[in-house]
C-alpha cells in the first residue's frame, strides 16, 4: 500500500470511529478494481461495491486538478461506474468540523446501498 496522504489518513481515523461505533464494516485500503488497469480506490466496501476517493491538494497544484490529472480521474470513475461501484469523492473542506460532511456521505450511501438491496429482493 502507497503511504497515505495526511487527507486520507483523517479520513481513515473517522471510518475505525465509525466502525468502532457500528456504523459500517472496515473498508479495504488501496484496493483495485479493475483488472488490468493500476487503479486503486483509496477506501472500499468490496461486498457494496462502495468506494471513497478522497481528493487532496484541490487548492493548489495537485494532479486531481491539473487537466491531464482530472481527465485521468474522470476515466477511472466512469469505469468504476460501468463497473458497478458507487463512488464518494470527499475534499479537504468535507473533513472540517470533525469530518462532519465525510460522515453524513458515507452514512448516506450506506442506507441507500441497503434500501436498493432490500427493493431487489
Amino acid at each position: 500500500m502507497s503511504k497515505q496522504s495526511e487527507h486520507e489518513a483523517k479520513v481513515w481515523e473517522i471510518l475505525r470511529e465509525m466502525v468502532r461505533a457500528g456504523e459500517v464494516s472496515l473498508p479495504a485500503q488501496q484496493h483495485k478494481f479493475a483488472p488490468g488497469r493500476e487503479w486503486a480506490f483509496d477506501f472500499a466496501w468490496l461486498n457494496e461495491r462502495i468506494a471513497l476517493e478522497v481528493e487532496g491538494m484541490i487548492y493548489g497544484r495537485g494532479r486531481h486538478v491539473r487537466p491531464t490529472g482530472f481527465l485521468a480521474d474522470a476515466v477511472k470513475y466512469n469505469t468504476a461506474v460501468v463497473l458497478g461501484w458507487r463512488i464518494i469523492r470527499v475534499t479537504p473542506d468535507d473533513l472540517k468540523e470533525d469530518g462532519k460532511r465525510v460522515r453524513y456521505w458515507i452514512r448516506q450511501i450506506h442506507s441507500a446501498r441497503a434500501r436498493l438491496r432490500g427493493e431487489l429482493s
